[in-house]
C-alpha cells in the first residue's frame, strides 16, 4: 500500500531450497502462517519486532505459502510465497505468480438474480404509489375511494384552517454566522479525521496508533 503496512513484494516465486530473509522496515510487525503445503516446516515468527529485525527461513517443500502480519491485517498486510513451479490455473510473471481468475456460471447466475431483486425492490414502492393515488373530487367535493363506487356516498374531505402566523421572522433579521460556524467547524472535523485515517494510518506517513 506505498506505507509501512505491506510486505514488499506482496508475492515471489522461488526454487525449492531457496532462503528467504524477512527484513523489518518499520516497527511492530510480527509473520505468521497461514496455510502451507503438507509436509512443510515454516512455523513464522510470532513476536512483534520493530525496524532492523530479521527472519529466515529455506523452503524446500513446493507449493503456496501464505502469512500474515497479524497487527496489521485488517489493512490487508498479507503475503504469499510460491516454491516451485505454479500450480495450474495461475500465470508467472515479474518474478511472482499471478493466480489466474474464471467465472463460473453458478456466480454468473446468482449475480442476475441478485442483480434482478435490487431492481424489483426499486420498482414496487414507484408501482404501489401508481396504484394508490389519492383519486381527484367530483363535481359536488366528493372523493371516490372505492374502485366503482358511488362518488355521492363518500363524504368530502375538508380543508384545513386558515390560520396568521404569531411573529413573522423578516428577512433582515435572520442571522446565518452561527449555524456557518457550526457547519464549518464539522466539516474541518471530518477532514481532519479522514486525512489522519488515510494518510497517517493507512499510509503510514505518520505515528502509529494501537489499540
Amino acid at each position: 500500500n506505498g506505507g509501512t503496512y505491506g510486505f514488499g513484494p506482496a508475492a515471489v516465486r522461488v526454487d525449492p531450497g531457496t532462503t528467504v530473509t524477512f527484513k523489518w522496515t518499520s516497527n511492530t510487525h510480527n509473520v505468521l502462517v497461514q496455510s502451507q503445503p503438507d509436509g512443510a516446516d515454516w512455523g513464522g515468527h510470532e513476536p512483534i519486532e520493530n525496524e532492523g529485525f530479521t527472519h529466515t527461513h529455506t523452503f524446500d517443500t513446493a507449493g503456496v505459502y501464505t502469512y500474515y502480519c497479524n497487527p496489521h491485517l485488517t489493512m490487508g498486510m498479507k503475503g504469499a510465497i510460491v516454491v516451485g513451479a505454479p500450480p495450474s490455473g495461475t500465470t508467472g510473471g515479474g518474478g511472482g505468480g499471478a493466480a489466474g481468475s474464471s467465472v463460473s456460471p453458478a456466480s454468473t447466475l446468482w449475480t442476475a438474480v441478485f442483480a434482478g431483486a435490487v431492481g424489483v425492490a426499486m420498482l414496487v414502492p414507484v408501482a404501489v404509489s401508481y396504484y394508490r393515488r389519492t383519486p381527484a373530487p367530483d363535481s359536488s367535493g366528493a372523493f371516490d375511494y372505492e374502485p366503482g363506487g358511488d362518488t355521492d356516498d363518500q363524504p368530502a374531505i375538508p380543508e384545513a384552517d386558515a390560520f396568521e402566523p404569531d411573529t413573522e421572522l423578516g428577512h433582515d433579521e435572520y442571522d446565518p454566522v452561527g449555524t456557518l460556524s457550526i457547519v464549518a467547524v464539522y466539516f474541518l472535523i471530518l477532514v481532519g479525521m479522514w486525512a489522519f485515517t488515510y494518510f497517517i494510518e493507512f499510509l503510514g506517513n505518520g505515528p502509529t496508533i494501537m489499540g
